[in-house]
């Protein structure tokens, strides 16, 4: 690895890149999971997205992968739900205002196949993020 002083744009910018491919992977969940093993900490993203415009999107697309995939991983079972919900709010900086007003209505989802659950998360994760987002997602 370069030092973090002396890294160029195009080291940035492959950074960028080299961390959609490793959100490619289903298993890869955390931002600062990737960052961390090439050794950079959370006070390095600002200098990073500053020196790079491809880096700062692929952040912002990195953390809506690492948001929906916790969101995903506690609707369908594969995460504890106090869990994702801790890390979502601890963790990542997510707060309240982040998260439904109203409890989801749980009982529905009791019987549904796995193949109907998992239809139903993509369901209400992508209008979580049309909420937050638009229609840009």
């Amino acid at each position: 690895m370069i030092k973090k002083s002396f890294l160029t744009k195009k080291d940035v910018d492959k950074l960028a890149r080299d961390m959609l491919l490793w959100f490619d992977q289903e298993d890869n969940l955390l931002v600062c999971d990737f960052m961390l093993k090439r050794g950079f900490s959370k006070p390095d993203y600002p200098h990073l997205e500053k020196k790079s415009a491809a880096f700062k999107r692929a952040m912002i697309q990195a953390r809506e992968i690492e948001r929906t995939r916790l969101v995903l991983g506690g609707l369908v079972g594969k995460f504890n739900q106090s869990f994702a919900s801790f890390v979502l709010k601890s963790i990542l900086g997510y707060d309240e205002a982040d998260t439904p007003k109203e409890p989801a209505p749980y009982d529905e989802f009791k019987n549904m196949s796995d193949e109907a659950l998992l239809k139903k998360a993509r369901e209400i994760a992508k209008n979580i993020l049309e909420e937050d987002y638009g229609n840009e997602c």
